[in-house]
């Protein structure tokens, strides 16, 4: 864990700035609709980096309780400087998003941006599931082509449970889908 990432990939800044292009706030009504967050929601990220996704939120929506997750200690070092500098309060924790530091069923809403193409899909989601309360929301997003989850995009997966996970992921935004239309 440590500093790997912000000393050897991407520098915190760097990271912070092309995280807060994405999560730009003239764009906020749309990501928040589309992940489902509301007011009052518990909320974790999972590899939240230098924290401007956790920075967004809680300036479009103050009453959320957001808790960013990172195995980058210099990432959360700057994500807690930056909010901090803003004036706005989040939880940053230190760990592994294979085995989130969390009780069963915590948070309303999980999402993850760019993470799940570094780690092992099953263990990800499953921990995200066991951390979600009944009815929760995982959000997960990927810039990377091929990667998109359809149902014809996959074949049988590695085993019943992720192939169980991605079924109901898959059912779950077809129900999104149908509600925006």
């Amino acid at each position: 864990m440590k500093n790997f990432w912000s000393d050897y990939v991407q520098t915190s800044e760097e990271l912070f700035i092309s995280r807060q292009l994405r999560f730009r706030r003239d764009n906020g009504a749309i990501w928040l609709d589309a992940m489902k967050l509301k007011n009052g929601m518990n909320v974790l990220e999972v590899g939240a980096g230098s924290g401007p996704f956790c920075l967004r939120i809680k300036e479009l929506m103050p009453s959320v309780s957001v808790t960013g997750l990172d195995r980058d200690e210099g990432h959360l070092d700057y994500a807690r400087a930056k909010l901090l500098e803003h004036g706005l309060e989040c939880n940053f924790v230190l760990g592994d998003a294979l085995c989130l530091p969390f009780n069963d069923k915590t948070f309303d809403a999980t999402t993850s941006h760019t993470v799940i193409e570094h780690v092992e899909t099953t263990k990800f989601l499953g921990e995200q599931l066991r951390v979600l309360k009944p009815g929760g929301i995982c959000s997960v997003l990927s810039v990377r082509t091929g990667l998109s989850a359809y149902p014809e995009s996959w074949s049988k997966l590695e085993n019943d449970e992720e192939d169980a996970l991605f079924k109901k992921a898959w059912a779950t935004a077809e129900g999104f889908e149908k509600n925006m239309a």
